[in-house]
């Protein structure tokens, strides 16, 4: 689609907020919520999307790409590969 990683990366996490925010809010309503754990997401997470922004900012992009593209479709094949089998 000729989108770079960071602007994809980007995008996607985007999307995965209000899909999570979605989801968090249908398991809170049906009961199926352990508050520790989601806590403990909740501090991972924000403690990752304030630390990514300034580690990404201080890569170059060429070589994100070329090291994260390939790594990226690895995870996706597996994936694929677990639930074929």
């Amino acid at each position: 689609m000729g989108e770079d990683m960071l602007g994809t990366v980007a995008t996607s996490s985007f999307i995965l907020v209000w899909t999570s925010l979605i989801g968090a809010v249908m398991h809170m309503t049906g009961g199926g919520v352990s508050y520790f754990y989601a806590l403990l997401l909740i501090i991972g997470s924000v403690t990752g999307a304030l630390i990514a922004p300034r580690v990404l900012s201080r890569v170059n992009r060429a070589t994100f790409d070329r090291i994260c593209k390939p790594v990226i479709s690895l995870i996706v094949i597996l994936m694929g590969l677990q639930m074929i089998f």
